[in-house]
Order: structure tokens, then C-alpha cells, then sequence
């Protein structure tokens, strides 16, 4: 089989349950393994760049885009929130169902995530500005440490976000 993205590449790789997905500027890929490789099941197209995917809970994934979040579930996408998304770069869900997004123009925000709705709503709680220290640096990735702290790298530096758990 021909590669599924010609000549893009996977920006993220994750799994739900026994399935993985790959995440490309735009698209979404469900992959299937088998004896002969890596393999394209089905291609979901998606409306604009997106950088980022995490996984919420086994049967959800979360992608950041460059002007709203999607919820990806049962083979469907939906926009989870359009509020004040600018250019995600990255994403982490913390223990209290916060979901972090770092950005290209140095965003962090913390969405506070009700996921007993049908479907899961999300509604910004925290914001703050990466430090950056230069025009080249950005928020690249960040994490949550082993005090419950958001850690974020940008292209030059970490940092520690001054979130709740700090």
C-alpha cells in the first residue's frame, strides 16, 4: 500500500484500546498492523493544522489545532472548544482533568473538562504567557511533574508554569 500521507509525516503517534492513530498538519489516520507492516485503515481529513493529540480516557482523543480542539470518538470528529485557541503546539491532561495547551505564540491555557456530558465540554480556567527569549522561542512540549506541576519546554529553555499545582 502506498504511504497515507504522500509526503507529509506524523506529527504524534497514539493508541485507544487496541487501535493506534497518527496525527499529520491535516489529518487523522487510523492505523492497522498486521504481518506486512503499518497499514492506513481510514483517513479523517481535518479542517485546518493541528499538532497535537492526546488521548482522554481509552475511547477519546483530544486534538489541538490551530483555532479550536477536537474530539475525536466512535470514528467521529467534534469541536470540543474554540475558546481562546490560537496555535496549539502541544497538549497534556493533568490528574484533576485540566487539559493544558502550550502554543506557537507562547499561550498556556487550562481548560477544566466535564467529561460526564454528552459531549464533553471544556471552558478555559487558567491562562498564562510562556516566557520566551527570543522572536525563534516557543512553547515546544510540556508535561505534568511528580508535584502535580505543569513543566513546559520551549525551543530555548523550560520552565515551570505557575499553575494550581505549583
Amino acid at each position: 500500500m502506498e504511504a497515507p500521507l504522500e509526503d507529509e509525516y506524523f506529527l504524534k503517534l497514539t493508541g485507544l484500546k487496541k487501535e493506534y492513530f497518527g496525527l499529520s498538519l491535516k489529518k487523522l489516520v487510523a492505523l492497522q498492523t498486521g504481518s506486512t507492516g503499518i497499514t492506513a485503515r481510514k483517513i479523517f481529513p481535518l479542517p485546518m493544522h493541528f499538532r497535537s493529540m492526546i488521548s482522554l480516557g481509552d475511547d477519546k482523543l483530544l486534538l489541538g489545532g490551530d483555532s479550536c480542539i477536537l474530539l475525536f470518538q466512535e470514528g467521529k470528529l467534534s469541536t470540543l472548544t474554540k475558546e481562546n485557541v490560537h496555535l496549539i503546539s502541544c497538549m497534556v491532561l493533568d490528574p484533576s482533568a485540566v487539559l493544558w495547551t502550550g502554543s506557537l505564540d507562547n499561550n498556556i491555557f487550562g481548560y477544566s473538562l466535564d467529561t460526564k456530558l454528552s459531549p464533553p465540554a471544556a471552558r478555559v480556567a487558567f491562562r498564562y504567557k510562556g516566557r520566551a527569549t527570543g522572536p525563534e522561542d516557543y512553547i515546544k512540549c510540556m508535561t505534568v511533574d511528580h508535584r502535580q506541576r505543569i513543566v513546559y519546554g520551549m525551543s530555548q529553555k523550560r520552565h515551570l508554569c505557575p499553575g494550581p499545582g505549583s
